[in-house]
């Protein structure tokens, strides 16, 4: 069928002609909506970057924290090995000090510095204090050079690392230990 002119199809418009109870205020509502729509997605995409990027972050972390946890743990083999342990003993002592945030982070201080951090205490005794009384223990062997070589400072190191796992599974029985023996050959009390 022909239209004449100015005749149109069922709901076709004339340029700026607007439906029944449609406003030129409500086109602007519309357009509103599609840029905060559009604002939105701006929005999530950032969001899910950043999500990506913080991924990413904790993958670079997570490797980091892997690579310093087998560094120590070799270097706690080796200390075992220099200290006459088997490696599986080496490992029970690595397994032990990983589970342990205050020896791990002595541990790792003392591999990258060379010193005892001091900080973590259990029972009031630092890693410095058992290796004190891993020392007076050596002292007492100076006379048996036969037992001379269960001292050296790799095994000072290692025994004062167990004993500081010794103290966190028995506080008590440990320090009553550490006070009783004393290195000497006249106890105290005598």
């Amino acid at each position: 069928m022909e239209r004449k002119n100015g005749e149109r199809k069922n709901g076709e418009r004339k340029n700026g002609e607007r439906k029944n109870g449609e406003s030129k205020s409500g086109e602007n509502q519309n357009e509103g909506k599609k840029s905060e729509e559009e604002k939105n997605m701006n929005e999530k995409s950032i969001e899910d970057i950043n999500r990506d990027k913080n991924r990413e972050t904790r993958t670079e972390e997570q490797e980091k924290l892997e690579k310093a946890l087998e560094e120590l743990r070799r270097f706690v083999l080796k200390l075992a090995e220099s200290a006459g342990e088997s490696r599986e003993r080496g490992e029970e002592i690595w397994q032990g000090i990983r589970q342990s945030g205050g020896l791990l982070q002595e541990l790792a201080y003392y591999h990258d510095y060379g010193s005892f951090l001091s900080r973590y205490r259990v029972a009031g005794y630092t890693l410095s204090d058992t290796l004190v009384w891993q020392v007076d223990h050596f002292k007492l062997y100076m006379d048996r050079p036969e037992d001379m070589n269960r001292y050296r400072q790799e095994r000072l190191l290692l025994s004062a690392f167990e004993t500081m796992l010794e103290l966190e599974r028995d506080p008590q029985g440990v320090s009553a230990r550490i006070r009783g023996e004393t290195g000497q050959d006249i106890q105290p009390g005598m």
